[in-house]
């Protein structure tokens, strides 16, 4: 049996400000149809998803929908036209609820007047269910988790029953259990006939549930893959232009002897977080934590960086007892926080990239009267964006219009102008490229060779693999295990965050 054509673009093309982000493409989606678009940041991939969800309208080319020609002016036309769209970063109203979220702008009321209440929360409870992961949707969006939020973002764009869904790198900050669950509503949903467009810059993930994979390559179309007759070696070559980026740390991983003891952790416990952690971290050294949802890792990392406040125990820095109460105490003991959250965590997006870079060092750079010597702050700016490579017209350019990869490194270069001892990433290639995430994976093992001590939350194994000389395995909140990694595999450790 024949399926429908859902979606058809035909010679597309958006430029902005002269700089051309989409050259002529041709794309098209059939019904129970899963494509993949992968690329490097900035190749187009979510400027041509915004054009589909009518959040930028083409310069040039045509958009059918069921054979239909039509004009996507608005989000508002997308969700008429049955398109969904759920954004790579959550854009939920934080001080609402989940529920006040799904609903927003849609809802459920008696005549028109009065919030029909019960029947929102029966059909979020529906959804929610649907999704098959479930929590308490009338808590506030600010008190939820990134999956939590992520969740609710789908369950909205799901509300509106879609025949199109656009999944914007939804797995980023879901653990491997999220990414299950999620992959099973993906087959539901594409038995049911609804067309998807996925993007994550994981491709394992892409492998695994896509029938086709679509490359850009700076705003062209490079290619259509068949996931079953491909490689990632092959998919990346054609993404970035270069052979070998899958093996992430280049050279430079090599084996090494750390040095002193930096940080040491005994029985330390946050009450409904994590109980009893004893640690240890020395310098020229790369520690990971794995876990799944709700291991406690990320709580872990918010405690040492003195945002959460520890019910019991001794933290220890360079072998002296310390008492860690605020991120400032933190700083000034040698310890730097790389949050995984860094839209609303770690970066002031308003402001411009030289502004963001300085702000942890900005004590360092000033008169005696208080007056920033600006041309240094300058000239160290300029240094950071050459040695992270990263990609901005100037220091001047707004953080909030880089790409995904491109923030990561800003996030990153304001710590590394501090030169702490101890940096602790939680996600720290969470949406990012494979050249990206090759290039932070570089700098952290050069970091390491720097002296420095670093402590690594990911939920890829691979990753955590691939960098790290220990990894500490956290279920509900206690470390059931600590491997070599030179002795561990994937394997091993995926037994371990599922033992009981």
């Amino acid at each position: 049996m024949k399926k429908e054509r859902l979606l058809v673009l035909t010679k597309i093309s958006k430029s902005f400000s002269g700089i051309m982000a989409l050259n002529n493409i041709d794309f098209d989606l059939n019904e129970g149809e899963v494509i993949s678009l992968v690329g490097e940041n900035g190749a187009g991939k979510s400027t041509l998803m915004s054009l589909i969800g009518g959040v930028y309208t083409p310069d040039s080319g045509d958009i059918f929908i069921r054979g239909e020609k039509v004009e996507i002016g608005n989000p508002a036309i997308a969700r008429r036209y049955g398109i969904g769209y759920v954004h790579q970063e959550p854009t939920l109203a934080p001080n609402m609820t989940g529920i006040e979220n799904l609903f927003l702008g849609q809802e459920e009321s008696y005549f028109g007047i009065m919030a029909d209440t019960k029947l929102m929360r029966q059909q979020s409870k529906q959804i929610l269910e649907e999704i098959g992961i479930t929590f308490d949707p009338e808590k506030k969006v600010a008190d939820m988790s990134m999956a939590e939020k992520e969740t609710i973002e789908i369950a909205k764009a799901m509300l509106q029953k879609p025949r199109i869904l656009i999944l914007d790198e939804v797995t980023a900050p879901l653990d491997q259990i999220g990414v299950e669950h999620l992959f099973r509503i993906i087959k539901k949903l594409k038995e049911s006939g609804i067309g998807i467009i996925y993007i994550s810059h994981r491709l394992r993930e892409t492998f695994e549930i896509s029938d086709k994979i679509f490359v850009l390559r700076d705003g062209q179309k490079v290619g259509i893959l068949n996931p079953n007759n491909t490689t990632p070696d092959e998919v990346i070559n054609m993404m970035v232009g270069e052979e070998g980026v899958l093996n992430s740390n280049g050279d430079e991983k090599e084996i090494s002897i750390p040095g002193d003891e930096l940080l040491r952790c005994e029985n330390i416990s946050l009450n409904n977080s994590f109980k009893d952690i004893s640690m240890t971290l020395r310098a020229k050294e790369i520690v990971g934590f794995a876990g799944l949802k709700g291991s406690g890792r990320s709580r872990f990392a918010r405690a040492l960086f003195g945002l959460l406040k520890i019910d019991k125990g001794r933290i220890y820095i360079n072998n002296q007892k310390v008492e860690i109460k605020t991120p400032s105490q933190a700083i000034n003991l040698g310890i730097g926080y790389i949050p995984g959250d860094r839209q609303n965590e770690g970066l002031a997006l308003i402001r411009n990239v030289g502004e963001n870079l300085s702000i942890t060092t900005l004590s360092f750079f000033t008169h005696l009267l208080g007056i920033l010597k600006l041309d240094t702050i300058r000239q160290n700016g300029l240094k950071m964006v050459k040695a992270l490579k990263i990609k901005t017209p100037s220091l001047q350019k707004a953080v909030a219009n880089l790409s995904g990869g491109n923030q990561q490194k800003v996030m990153i270069g304001k710590w590394i102008e501090r030169d702490l001892s101890v940096l602790i990433f939680d996600e720290p290639t969470r949406g990012v490229d494979v050249k990206a995430k090759a290039e932070i994976h570089r700098l952290l093992v050069r970091l390491k060779k720097q002296n420095k001590g670093i402590i690594v939350i990911s939920s890829e194994l691979p990753e955590l693999l691939s960098i790290c000389d220990r990894i500490f395995v956290m279920n509900q909140g206690v470390i059931t295990n600590e491997c070599s990694c030179a002795e561990s595999s994937e394997e091993h450790i995926l037994k371990c965050l599922h033992a009981k």
